[in-house]
């Protein structure tokens, strides 16, 4: 195990100790929150949750003009699961460029280069990719 990162029981030893900070410094104009992700999620160690919805949610431009699913994927090495070039093409085409009467097809083709290119999640596209799923809102397409 990684040195630098804390093992559940110290987890839940620090979550124990800053609630009741968290508690007093909360107010009617401040919320302050402290979330444990791997805990509610089953985060840890998990690469991704798919199918994944963070094109919609949470696209993001490279530093090299590239539109991405999310932050987690806009490195160059990830390039075949680009949405698109920006330098070239405008952001909305590209964001809409898909076909939705093959939508089960363009997210499994997805799922597919995310395991091409190793992509993985962060707790913040499992847990929307996660509720998304849940909500059966795409049960009927997927």
């Amino acid at each position: 195990m990684d040195p630098w990162i804390p093992h559940r029981d110290e987890i839940d030893e620090m979550v124990a100790r800053l609630t009741p900070l968290i508690e007093q410094e909360t107010s009617g104009r401040c919320q302050v929150l402290i979330l444990d992700l791997d805990a509610d999620y089953g985060t840890y160690h998990k690469t991704r949750t798919v199918p994944c919805f963070a094109r919609f949610v949470f696209p993001s431009v490279g530093f090299d003009g590239y539109l991405s699913h999310c932050s987690e994927s806009a490195a160059p090495h990830f390039r075949p699961l680009a949405i698109g070039n920006l330098q070239t093409r405008d952001f909305w085409d590209l964001f809409y460029d898909y076909d939705a009467n093959a939508f089960k097809d363009y997210m499994a083709n997805a799922v597919n280069l995310m395991v091409e290119t190793h992509c993985k999640c962060d707790r913040k596209e499992h847990v929307v990719n996660d509720a998304i799923a849940r909500s059966g809102v795409f049960d009927n397409v997927l």
